[in-house]
């Protein structure tokens, strides 16, 4: 027997929660299966009056994919747009224009102070209301949704995880399963349940089903002293009324008077007049059993949307649950007494409402999943906060404080050194990486090379003047430290450091970050705190010594070199000979100097 298709509805608050806990656990237990992708068989729409969902909820998994939400307003809807709206399109008039609109519309619409857009405040005639303004829409999602579950391509991926499970996939798979989730409690989804029933009966005839319901009776939303909210028990009564007597025929016609002429104002395909309306099979879910009371709402929609993920796992669990829902609905119904006299002879006529409840033995996998992923948490946590501590021994003597100093202590060197950044005394990592010099190396030739060039082009007789040759040197120099050329050496000095520190910041940002995980997982946040403190400090105390001390060296010496090519030593000839080795040392010197002056501005 192949995997059962699901179609899960979740109306209102409560029926989207329920869903995302279903479409969660299916995830969760594809996953451990090693399957990722998540099979086009298993289709799941949101239907709620908000124009964006908001049922998020820390003790929650929601995450269904946004094409999943069918929004009844959108930002812009207010109450009094939507009520007009039915009331102009509306068609049928008289007693049929009362019975299906004006006796239960909320009026004047004016008077409804509630932001639709937001929600319908726990009011049921809103819900509906909201819910006839986008039948439509709710048809088109129903269909769309319906389609994907017949696709070609699920036969395919339910043999996929059959085979996973270590199971023979089956031939051919049974038709779709629809489930509305929801509440009889009040608020939308109690609003929206029969109307969107009666669409999916209308989309479902052609896809061969028929819509069963899970709705949360009042104590799931008890108050822990066992109170309710004022509105609920009404709420409860009213809907219960309605799921009835919708599920009940009277001779031939459906009991819903007006629900066809609210079809035919959205131009959204009534079902069959002849078939009861609502839900095929009704199961009621309470919080509490005669041996287990769950701890609150969100509990319950867990361990329903857990139960539900199970039951579309296991095709014979949703086997027996459709063969219960289907064939046994008629023997319960003969079976059970009629106190109120309601009943008719006719067949059609099921008490419709069951229960549900679900147990089963498991090693407890995704149980233990989550306390080894919180137990991992703590023990990450402790690391981070405590670590340092753990130095401590019986009868140490010491403070908390000085085994941290001593943590500290102990990590500095290496961090220090793989952070990239160490800049003091002999360390030079940040210099070393932006220093444009092995760049220029070339250039630096080069401008020597013109030097000597320009020398010797100047020489008379095969002499050269010195204090001339010289003064050329001299000129070049100057010519190189100019910004306003464009092809001098300072502004070539200057591109390549740029480049340089591109290169370098997201290289030291990362080596950073290593450091300070590394230093983290190994001696835990206090210590790392403290040896961030102390890199600041060292990287303060290096951008003194680099900025006043070396580069008042720096200066200095690029000076006197520059000096030196200018007038050289006292007693030097004044003139030589055009291959003297003087020539060559003025070259040589003049190429020393612009090398100091690129040291400098690497500062």
């Amino acid at each position: 027997m192949s995997l059962f298709p699901y179609l899960f509805i979740g109306v209102g608050g409560t029926g989207g929660k329920t869903i995302g806990m279903i479409h969660y656990n299916l995830t969760q237990a594809l996953k451990r299966l090693g399957i990722d992708a998540f099979p086009m068989g298993w289709q799941f729409l949101h239907i709620d009056v908000p124009a964006k969902q908001d049922v998020a909820s820390p003790k929650l998994h929601y995450n269904l994919p946004a094409d999943t939400y069918v929004p009844l307003t959108t930002t812009q809807s207010s109450y009094v747009q939507v009520d007009y709206a039915i009331s102009e399109s509306l068609q049928a008039g008289g007693l049929l224009r009362h019975l299906a609109w004006e006796s239960w519309r909320p009026f004047p619409p004016e008077s409804v102070t509630v932001n639709l857009p937001f929600g319908a405040g726990q009011y049921r005639a809103l819900g509906r209301v909201a819910t006839v303004a986008g039948l439509i829409d709710i048809q088109n999602a129903v269909n769309g949704a319906l389609s994907r579950v017949k696709d070609a391509q699920v036969q395919g991926q339910f043999d996929l995880i059959e085979r996973a499970m270590g199971r023979t996939p089956g031939e051919t798979l049974p038709e779709p399963c629809i489930l509305i989730v929801g509440s009889v409690a009040g608020g939308s989804g109690s609003g929206m349940l029969l109307d969107v029933s009666d669409v999916v009966r209308s989309v479902g005839r052609a896809y061969g089903a028929e819509p069963d319901a899970v709705l949360f009776t009042p104590e799931v939303f008890q108050a822990n002293d066992g109170t309710l909210s004022p509105g609920i028990a009404p709420n409860t009564y009213m809907a219960l009324c309605e799921l009835s007597n919708a599920m009940w025929t009277i001779t031939g016609q459906h009991p819903t008077p007006g629900r066809d002429a609210l079809f035919d104002r959205a131009g959204a395909k009534p079902p069959n007049p002849a078939q009861v309306g609502g839900p095929r099979a009704v199961y009621l879910v309470g919080r509490s059993s005669a041996e287990v009371s769950l701890g609150d709402a969100d509990e319950v929609y867990s361990v329903v949307g857990r139960t539900y993920a199970e039951i579309a796992l296991d095709p014979h669990l949703s086997n027996q649950l459709q063969a219960y829902g289907i064939a046994n609905r008629a023997a319960r119904a003969v079976g059970t007494p009629d106190k109120l006299g309601l009943a008719t002879a006719q067949s059609s006529d099921l008490g419709n409402f069951g229960s549900l409840g679900f147990s089963r033995v498991t090693l407890g996998r995704e149980f233990f999943e989550r306390y080894a992923s919180e137990r991992i948490l703590r023990m990450a946590c402790l690391r981070l906060l405590d670590q340092h501590l753990t130095r401590h021994y019986p009868g140490d003597g010491k403070t908390d404080d000085q085994v941290l100093k001593e943590a500290v202590e102990q990590a500095w060197p290496g961090f220090l050194a793989a952070s990239g950044v160490s800049e003091l005394g002999q360390d030079d990592k940040v210099k070393d990486a932006i220093d444009p010099s092995r760049e220029l190396e070339a250039e630096l030739d080069l401008l020597a090379n013109r030097i000597l060039e320009d020398i010797r082009g100047n020489a008379r007789q095969g002499k050269v003047a010195v204090a001339e040759a010289r003064g050329i040197a001299d000129s070049r120099i100057k010519k190189s430290l100019r910004l306003d050329e464009p092809e001098s050496l300072r502004v070539r000095a200057v591109a390549a450091m740029r480049r340089r520190v591109d290169d370098f910041a997201p290289l030291a940002s990362n080596l950073l970050r290593e450091a300070v995980v590394n230093v983290c997982a190994e001696h835990g946040m206090p210590a790392c705190v403290k040896l961030l403190d102390r890199l600041n400090e060292n990287l303060l105390q290096a951008a003194h010594e680099v900025g006043v001390t070396e580069l008042g060296h720096r200066r200095e010496q690029a000076a006197l070199m520059h000096e030196y090519v200018r007038v050289g030593e006292a007693g030097q000839e004044k003139s030589v000979k055009i291959g003297d080795a003087l020539i060559d040392q003025i070259a040589d010197h003049a190429r020393q100097t612009m090398k100091n002056y690129v040291d400098l501005w690497t500062l």
